[in-house]
């Protein structure tokens, strides 16, 4: 067996719970009614009901790579629920470039003198700042340059304030109740952001002199999914540096060689890394080694962990999504959300591909059970790993060859799109500052947008490339995929009550009905959603 060195238990906890606690499944880019096979007819993704176990030669493979496979395991065909708040679109809320081709690279700043102001950017999150520590210095040594030249070219000192990630808001708003500004730019993680937006503590970006919230510096993912009633409250660019924060399939090279399987890197160049293929070769790597009739740690999977956040994005799907008049809606209720929450349901409990760590998945943070994820796929026993990119700190010690792809696309859309792990950074501003105020952080805030790229360049020529990929150039080649069709959702905030336990509860229960679920809660969601973002 393959050894596999275990370091900083608790940081892997920090992604890795949020695979068990987070979704992010909502409104379909296309016509309401689609099917996960891209039909309207919801049979054609329906097979037998029976999983036919490890496959004996790869004639499954084949079709799917060719186009004309289906998944099998049963789809759930009770469908009727409302599609009021579906809207027709070519990409969905929250998904947009990571764009980092910044033609004036820095030369269109605006000018101003802060006659030496002491500007402060508060972090509430767990990486960032002064806490950058990445094993290659590159990208500290790049944040810190740029921090000194914002200094020196608006006349000014940038401190930081440091605050835990989950606590920060129970800390902050009593403060800025108080009409305190607290800080001059607030940096928190994705799903904290709705809960700052729903104490109504967050300023309109758009009303900030000299800020361009259209530039290409800005993640257009983030800015669309953080708009709502034509308001915007955060945005993220390089400085935040999301790259290690996209999800994605870490694959096993060894494995693919084995089993003689097309490698996951040349299916995404043809057009063909889909969900039918990605099943067939998880069926096909699932084998009970000990030939105990039992799967357990000692057998081999095809996938460790469970992929449904990142696979609801990846078929176009959203939590929460906003309709032609910027409102905030609910977008589970409609019939592409709902067959492909269950295919996600079916690929757990009938293909039976999934590790399994305990009878209560989602509820689950202990991380001595999670940590047997990535312990799995690193002993050689398991052929895919989805997770974010920087996770592979925890594998790349591994004896195994091992790359990295984009989430399979999903039938409903045709493009890779990469979800954004919620722990990523977003730039925000109180609404206690006040004119003057936003007249100092306008300037400083776009020339760390305009600038940011030099600290996006180091970290992933260092740290992702070198490092977390082990210099491997195919998955850097993916990860520009990724960075440019990057995936945000409002609804990953857990502002909306019950909105993530009815989920748990739906994955926790081998035999449920994901429709007859939405639609009793389907209203009561929308009212809620109508009190927080649409008051």
């Amino acid at each position: 067996m393959k050894k596999w060195n275990c370091v900083k238990i608790f940081s892997v906890v920090l992604c890795t719970a949020m695979i068990a606690i987070s979704t992010s499944c909502s409104k379909a880019p296309t016509d309401s009614s689609s099917t996960l096979s891209g039909s309207n007819d919801s049979s054609a993704l329906t097979g037998s009901d029976t999983v036919s176990g490890t496959l004996d030669d790869n004639s499954d493979l084949d079709s799917a790579e060719s186009g004309g496979a289906t998944s099998s395991g049963s789809t759930n065909t009770n469908t009727n629920t409302s599609s009021k708040n579906s809207t027709n679109t070519s990409k969905p809320t929250g998904t947009g470039a990571l764009d980092t081709t910044q033609p004036d690279k820095g030369t269109k700043l605006p000018t101003a003198d802060l006659k030496g102001y002491e500007f402060t950017i508060a972090f509430a999150i767990s990486y960032g700042g002064t806490e950058y520590t990445f094993a290659d210095s590159a990208s500290g040594d790049a944040e810190r340059e740029l921090i000194n030249k914002i200094e020196k070219l608006y006349n000014c000192k940038i401190k930081f304030k440091l605050y835990d990630a989950t606590a920060s808001y129970r800390t902050i708003y009593p403060k800025v109740m108080a009409g305190d500004t607290v800080a001059d730019i607030l940096i928190i993680p994705n799903f904290m952001v709705g809960t700052y937006m729903a104490g109504g503590i967050l300023a309109d970006l758009n009303t900030i002199p000299n800020l361009n919230l259209n530039g290409n510096y800005w993640y257009s993912a983030a800015r669309d999914a953080f708009t709502v009633n034509g308001k915007t409250y955060a945005i993220a660019g390089d400085y935040n540096l999301y790259a290690h924060k996209l999800e994605g399939i870490y694959y096993n090279k060894n494995l693919i060689k084995e089993l003689k399987l097309t490698d996951p890197y040349d299916l995404v160049k043809q057009g063909k890394w889909n969900f039918d293929t990605f099943l067939a070769m998880s069926k096909k790597a699932t084998k009970d080694l000990n030939g105990d009739g039992k799967m357990n740690l000692s057998d081999q999977y095809g996938v460790a962990a469970y992929p449904h956040e990142m696979f609801f994005a990846s078929n176009g799907c959203r939590k929460i999504t906003t309709d032609k008049n910027g409102k905030a809606v609910f977008g589970m209720n409609n019939n592409t959300a709902i067959s492909t929450l269950q295919w996600l349901h079916d690929m757990y409990y009938k293909e039976n591909v999934c590790m399994k760590l305990a009878s209560n998945l989602w509820q689950t943070h202990d991380s001595s059970e999670w940590i047997k994820y990535f312990q799995q796929f690193a002993d050689g026993k398991a052929l895919f790993l989805p997770t974010c990119v920087n996770d592979a700190q925890y594998i790349r010690d591994m004896e195994d060859d091992y790359g990295w792809v984009p989430a399979p696309m999903g039938p409903n859309t045709n493009t890779y799109a990469s979800f954004v792990e919620v722990n990523a950074g977003t730039m925000a501003v109180l609404n206690t500052n006040g004119k003057k105020e936003l007249e100092r952080i306008g300037p400083v805030l776009e020339a760390i947008g305009q600038l940011g790229y030099t600290m996006a360049e180091a970290y992933e020529n260092t740290e992702v490339k070198q490092i977390l990929f082990r210099g491997d150039s195919k998955s850097m080649e993916m990860l520009k995929i990724c960075k440019e069709n990057a995936v945000i959702d409002l609804g990953e905030a857990n502002v909306v009550n019950g909105m993530i336990e009815w989920y748990r509860e739906f994955m926790n229960t081998e035999n449920a009905s994901i429709a007859s679920l939405i639609n009793s809660k389907a209203d009561a969601y929308q009212s809620e959603i109508d009190k927080i973002y649409n008051k």
